[in-house]
Parts: C-alpha cells; structure tokens; sequence
C-alpha cells in the first residue's frame, strides 16, 4: 500500500474517532442539561398561567360544592348555622362558636336540648330546656343559660323550636368575617378572579373546554353567589348572660348557694274560663314544682296585668292571688269591656319564678273572650 493511501485511512481514522468521541461528549452533555432542567419545567408548569387557571377553578369547585351542600340541607331538613355571640351557654357553647341546628316540632323537644327561640323583640336565644310542658300543639318553655344563675325571665311557648345538633369552637368568627362587607367584597374579587381565569385573555386559542372545566367555571360561579349572600345563611344568636342574684336591705331574697331553697320554676295557665256579661274570668294554672313534690309553706302565686286598653291598669299591677293550694283556680280576671294580658308567677322561700306563658282577655258582656297569646 502506498504511503498516499495509507495517510488517507489514517486520516479517516482519526476523523470517526473524533465523531464518536463528540457524540458522546453530547450525550453527557444533553443528559446533564434534561436532569438540571428538570425541577425547573415542573416548578415552571406549577406557576405557569394554566397552572394557576387549574388551581383556581378546583378550589372555586370544592367550595361551590361545600356550599351547595349546606344549602340544600337548609331547605330539605330545616338544617341552619348559628353563631354564638355572647357566653352564658359556656362552658358547653363557647362565644365564637358556629353551632349547626335543626328545625323540630313542639312534640320532638326535651328537657336538657339546646334550642333557639326569638323573643318578644325579634331577637333570637339559645339556651338549655330546663322545664317542659305540652298542650294543643305547643310546648311551653323554661330556659336557662348553663353559665347562668337563673332562667331566663320569659316563658316560650312554641310550635317549633331549632335544636343544636352539634358546634365548631371559633368557626362563627370565620363565618362571620365571610358574611361581613369585607367578607362580601372578598367573595366579588373572587367571582372577578374565577370568571378572568375561565374566560379572560389565553383561553381562546386553548382546546374545546372538558367536562371537568366546565363543572369547576360552573360551581365557582355558583360559589360566589352564595358566598355574597353569606355562607349557608348564618344566623347570629345571643346567649344572654343573666345573673339574679336579688338583694333587699342587705339579704339575699333568692340564691344558689349551698342549701339555699332552688329557684321555684315557672307556673304555667292551662285555661281562661269566660264568664257571661260582667261576671269575672275564671282562671286556671299547674306549677311543676318538685322540689319539694307539694306545694311549700311560704307559697304566694301572684298575677301581673299590662297592655290595657278601655280600663285603668289596676295600682298595683301585681296582685296576690288567694288561692295557694292544687288545684290552683283562681277568680281574677274581673275587668269588662276592657282588653289587657296576665301573667303569673310564683314566690317561695327559695325566690320568684319567671312569668307564665301570657293570656290576653278582651271584650264586652257576652262577646269576652280569654285565650293565652301565641
């Protein structure tokens, strides 16, 4: 072999010697560079537009669906949260706490539910059923407070009541916060968020949006209405602190302390007999005294008039009644052509009681008519 020839394959030799070894220097290099980039293009997809896109709309998803939930369950099973806003039901009820609560018939109630009822004023009150009873349909009602001293100073009487179910420590400020202006205009910015990312600028050129896209724009929509309105229509409710502890000239009337009579409970007037032209009303009530099982000596039920209309209210408004044994009767009501409301209560040594649920008598002659007030 010449030397021309010889020179030539060495050349060539040496040429594919120099390509192999560049290849695998771009190998090395190409791996390298994919492993470095890696954790670079996963954290770029997570916050790339998309990314954020996909994100929003699942969560405005998740909420839409939790609110969809607690709204349905509000209209088909009478389910309702309540925010506590003051502490006579602690420890069991804590201010702060978001309570969930279920509309029940009279019927269904028991001493020792928590229940809210509105008061005369329209304001709501959950407190504990101390003492219980039932009659046409409706549940005459003793409540206390479990931080309270004494009942609350109102009978109840109700068709139906909302009972708690159970409650969320500090959840109501959440709920709150969320159903205030800020929580309000929150829920704005996000309804203008979600329906940017859904809809705004980047997503024409995308592909025909999936059944899961199009579920997440639809719920997160939904999700602003409720949120706007305030979440599951919360309703806020007082746990009246009362503490009644009567002082007169320096002694204590009425107390808890150790040995002392208890606090008598309520009497409840069971019917109004309507006498013909000027003839007094008749009368009649049930004390569920128990302790002690019969009636104590010491025992004075008295009636209180308001609300009169056609006659001076009588001086004093409270009034003995004579009649102290079972069964109570008593001849009271004795006004004509005339309208007003009663109540009872009852003293003891122990104290007084909170009022009776209400009656009203009205009327002239023959046309009077005495019932208890819804």
């Amino acid at each position: 072999m010449s030397r021309r020839k010889l020179a030539k394959a060495k050349a060539r030799r040496a040429a594919k010697a120099r390509a192999v070894q560049a290849a695998k220097h771009e190998a090395i290099e190409a791996k390298a560079l994919l492993t470095a980039e890696k954790p670079k293009s996963r954290v770029r997809r997570m916050f790339s537009v998309k990314g954020l896109r996909e994100g929003l709309l699942t969560f405005g998803a998740v909420a839409g669906v939790f609110c969809l939930l607690l709204a349905a369950a509000s209209f088909a099973f009478g389910i309702k949260p309540i925010i506590f806003r003051s502490g006579s039901m602690s420890p069991s009820i804590q201010t702060g706490a978001l309570a969930i609560s279920q509309s029940v018939d009279a019927k269904d109630l028991a001493i020792g539910d928590v229940v809210t009822v509105k008061t005369d004023a329209g304001v709501r009150v959950t407190h504990r059923v101390k003492d219980l009873t039932f009659a046409n349909g409706k549940a005459t009602m003793v409540l206390k407070g479990d931080a309270n001293k004494v009942p609350d100073d109102h009978v109840y009487i109700v068709r139906s009541a909302d009972r708690v179910l159970f409650d969320i420590p500090k959840a109501g400020y959440v709920v709150s916060w969320l159903s205030g202006p800020t929580g309000i205009f929150a829920g704005g910015l996000l309804a203008g968020l979600l329906l940017l990312t859904a809809f705004g600028p980047g997503t024409r050129n995308q592909r025909k949006p999936g059944t899961r896209k199009l579920f997440g724009i639809s719920i997160a929509t939904i999700t602003v209405g409720l949120i706007s309105t305030g979440v599951g229509g919360s309703t806020n409710t007082q746990a009246y602190f009362t503490d009644a502890a009567n002082l007169t000239s320096g002694t204590f009337t009425a107390g808890n302390y150790p040995g002392a009579d208890p606090v008598p409970p309520a009497p409840v007037i069971t019917g109004c007999t309507v006498a013909n032209g000027e003839s007094a009303n008749q009368i009649t009530w049930t004390w569920a005294n128990t302790t002690p099982a019969t009636t104590p000596a010491n025992t004075q039920f008295k009636i209180t008039y308001s609300n009169f209309v056609g006659a001076p209210l009588p001086s004093p408004a409270t009034q003995n009644l004579a009649d102290n044994t079972s069964p109570y009767t008593g001849q009271t009501v004795t006004y004509n052509d005339s309208s007003g409301d009663f109540v009872l209560t009852v003293t003891t040594p122990g104290g007084t009681s909170v009022s009776s649920n209400k009656y009203r008598f009205q009327g002239k002659n023959n046309g009077k008519t005495c019932a208890q007030v819804p």
